[in-house]
Order: C-alpha cells, then sequence, then structure tokens
C-alpha cells in the first residue's frame, strides 16, 4: 500500500513535471504532522487493531485512484498517504509494545523490519504494474482489496466485541 507514497518522486515528475514535486513533498509532511492526532484518537477509543490498521492502509492507497488527474489530485494522495503511513506505524508500534513483556526494542525491532520488508516488496513490483496496468486501475484494485478487507475483518470482530461488552449472567 505503500509503494506510490514512497515512489511519490519519480510519479509526481512523471506524471505532473518536476515542479510538482515540491508540492507532493510538503503536503506529505502536513499528512504525516496530523498524524500523532489521528493515532491519539485511536488510542482513546481503545479501537488500535486490524479493522483501524487496514483503514490505514486503504488510506494510503485511495487517493492515488485520482492522482494522474491533477497535481492537487496528487497532492491529497500524498496528504492522506502522510497521515495513514505515518499513524500506522505509531499504532503498530504501541501495539507491539504492549505485547511485548520482555525486549520491547527487539519486538519494535522486527516489527519495523517486516514492514521495510513489505515496503521494498511494493517497490520493487509497482514499476512494472504500472507499465502494465497503470496507476490508477492497479490502486482502485488495492483499494477495493483493502475496503473488503476491511468489512471481513470488522464482521469478524463484531461478535466478539459484542460479548466482551455484554455482562457476564449472575449465578
Amino acid at each position: 500500500a505503500s509503494a506510490p507514497t514512497l515512489l511519490y518522486v519519480g510519479l509526481a515528475a512523471e506524471l505532473h513535471g518536476r515542479a510538482s514535486v515540491a508540492l507532493v513533498a510538503v503536503s506529505f509532511t502536513v499528512g504525516s504532522l496530523a498524524a500523532p492526532f489521528l493515532s491519539s484518537l485511536v488510542l482513546r477509543r481503545r479501537a488500535n487493531g486490524p479493522v483501524v490498521w487496514l483503514l490505514c492502509a486503504l488510506g494510503m492507497t485511495v487517493g492515488w485512484v485520482l492522482a494522474p488527474w491533477s497535481v492537487a489530485f496528487m497532492m491529497v494522495a500524498q496528504a492522506a498517504s502522510g497521515l495513514s503511513v505515518t499513524a500506522l506505524e505509531g499504532l503498530l508500534d504501541t501495539s507491539i509494545a504492549g505485547r511485548a513483556r520482555v525486549g520491547v526494542t527487539g519486538a519494535l525491532a522486527r516489527g519495523t523490519a517486516g514492514r521495510a520488508l513489505g515496503s521494498a516488496a511494493a517497490v520493487a513490483l509497482l514499476p512494472t504494474a504500472l507499465g502494465r496496468v497503470g496507476l490508477t486501475p492497479m490502486m482502485a484494485a488495492v483499494a477495493g482489496l483493502l475496503g473488503g478487507a476491511v468489512l471481513v475483518v470488522r464482521r469478524r470482530a463484531a461478535p466478539r466485541a459484542r460479548a466482551a461488552r455484554s455482562p457476564r449472567p449472575r449465578r
């Protein structure tokens, strides 16, 4: 999901000219600066988990469907990516650190390495996919898959959440 974000310099220059690169970079920064507010909201609501993580991945991708159409859309896509990538990394790290009884630093390092490996694979595959399919259809498909995954995971989590909130019967 992060590949277009990580390859934004090439995408911006190719799609909208070199002058767009700085604008798109600033957009990512603005989005990433808003991420702590989103992360705090998620943590206050005790919603940090797979549904929110998938929503962050969806936030990384959905804007890229329209990014080829104008610099403004690419800026929105990159701002949404900055918000989503940065929030996701913080939320994942919070979850990893909370689950690690000992060796928190090692657990965080493993989590970061896993994310880096996934991003590297995506960056390696994106140019080939773009050449064959194009950015808009590819990102629409990825966003659709992520949206479907959100629905499936949320539906599966709903009965457990209701059971956890319902009072236990007295004996």
